[in-house]
């Protein structure tokens, strides 16, 4: 059994930290590998199923027996746009394997120096595969999983009588909420039933939420006192009446599906995603027809009957930032989006939308990463 020690937290509320908890969740029953996460404990807003947490306290007592010869142990890495590094492979494991999700191109020469340090580079999309391979650096595609046990059909709750649009992701110039925003102010003018649900909350907002600013698509985003008031006027601003805008505050993954069963139409007009976006995922995982920027990491899950894309992705050109191969979906095609569904209801087979997610399950996708870190 080789201990397979990673170092980013396990939560249910973020995608690194969704990641880890299905790394801890999926490595239980693994005989060869035993997940360990060097942050600890996890940070669980939303209680887990009994079996689940007995199996996760028994992975606290295992901390006590882990074997640390290194020849046994393998260490997983995170690395995003920076090449930041807590722990050494000399401390922990033999094998030392990066996992990286970049969204900015070129990168920087100290971060090529740092790659070419990893036994093993494991990358969330195509895009990135490709982009290392220019540079000569050969790397290993893991995508990641969703849980299509608990995202499915179902019919809605609240808003029976309502057009629901739905966008969700942290708030940042990257994310292309603002092009969002500024659509959806032009369309429910004219469609008073209409609702824009967002879920842009995170940890980092008060941080990272002011670089929307960056486009000057919409009439600028402050900080006020907190981050739902901050939203709410920014809404305002842009022409958003307050009964067609609804701020969800941060949520376990857990309770996703309450949310995405009152939704009609989904948009993800990233500009750029390292990985394939995994609210996105679960989206389509759900059964929504969805609106999505064929740009970067979103192709890998684009197909022909499972979403509508957004195709026309002009170049993003921001001074001092790296954003080669990033693409801004224009507000005058997310509006034709929404008029598209608005009027169509049955646009897309909602079957074949869900069906089109059967094969990323956390499951695979674990056990995928499991083969390729052992291999």
């Amino acid at each position: 059994m080789k201990n397979l020690f990673f170092d980013w937290e396990v939560n249910d509320h973020t995608g690194w930290g969704i990641y880890g908890l299905n790394l801890l969740i999926h490595g239980v029953a693994n005989k060869k590998v035993r997940p360990v996460s060097l942050i600890w404990p996890p940070k669980i807003n939303y209680p887990l199923d009994p079996i689940t947490t007995i199996e996760l306290n028994q992975l606290i007592e295992d901390w006590r027996k882990i074997n640390h010869n290194k020849s046994e142990n393998i260490f997983l890495n995170a690395l995003g746009s920076s090449s930041k590094k807590l722990y050494e492979k000399e401390i922990f494991g033999k094998t030392d394997v990066a996992v990286i999700f970049f969204e900015n191109w070129p990168l920087q020469k100290n971060y090529i120096e740092k790659l070419k340090c990893y036994e093993k580079i494991i990358v969330g999309s195509k895009w990135n595969f490709e982009k290392l391979k220019e540079i000569n650096l050969n790397s290993i595609i893991n995508i990641q999983g969703v849980d299509t046990e608990n995202l499915r059909l179902m019919g809605k709750k609240k808003y029976k009588n309502k057009f629901v649009v739905f966008s969700g992701g942290k708030l940042e110039f990257r994310k292309g909420q603002d092009i969002i925003l500024s659509a959806f102010g032009k369309f429910s003018k004219k469609y008073k039933d209409s609702i824009l649900i967002t879920a842009w909350a995170s940890p980092w907002a008060q941080n990272v939420s002011q670089s929307i600013n960056l486009s000057k698509i919409c009439e600028p985003f402050t900080w006020e006192e907190n981050f739902n008031k901050s939203l709410k006027i920014w809404a305002q601003k842009n022409n958003i009446n307050s009964e067609q805008f609804v701020v969800l505050d941060q949520f376990p993954s857990r309770l996703l599906p309450d949310i995405l069963r009152e939704v009609d139409l989904a948009l993800f007009t990233n500009r750029c995603e390292g990985g394939t976006n995994l609210v996105a995922m679960e989206a389509l995982a759900s059964g929504i027809v969805c609106g999505i920027s064929r740009n970067t990491g979103h192709k890998d899950i684009i197909n022909k009957d499972n979403c509508i894309p957004f195709e026309n992705q002009q170049m993003v050109k921001i001074p001092n930032m790296d954003t080669e191969d990033w693409g801004e979906t224009s507000v005058d095609e997310c509006i034709h989006v929404m008029e598209l569904a608005y009027l169509n209801n049955k646009i897309l087979d909602k079957e074949k939308v869900k069906n089109s997610m059967n094969s990323y399950t956390w499951e695979n996708s674990i056990n995928n990463l499991f083969k390729q870190v052992l291999d």
